[in-house]
């Protein structure tokens, strides 16, 4: 994925077991159809570790808070503006 490279990992304290990807599918997931937190179909997406809906949305909290998710989608776009309507 091209986005994840902008986003922030944890250096101590709690670390997500399962794959960032995965996680990152669930939350655009959650943003392109709009149900709720705990609605994410987990059995679907995850393939190995399936995760709580909480830790995803906790994730989406943290990128959200410190700025990487915002960056993570500002980067790609401001590379590739020439491509674009």
């Amino acid at each position: 994925m091209e986005i994840l490279p902008y986003l922030t990992t944890a250096k101590r304290g709690y670390t997500c077991k399962g794959d960032l990807c995965e996680v990152i599918q669930c939350i655009l997931y959650k943003l392109k159809t709009g149900c709720q937190w705990h609605m994410i179909p987990t059995m679907a997406i995850f393939t190995e570790v399936v995760l709580h809906y909480k830790t995803i949305f906790g994730k989406f909290r943290q990128w959200c808070k410190d700025g990487s998710w915002q960056k993570s989608w500002e980067s790609p776009l401001g590379r590739n503006r020439d491509m674009i309507d």
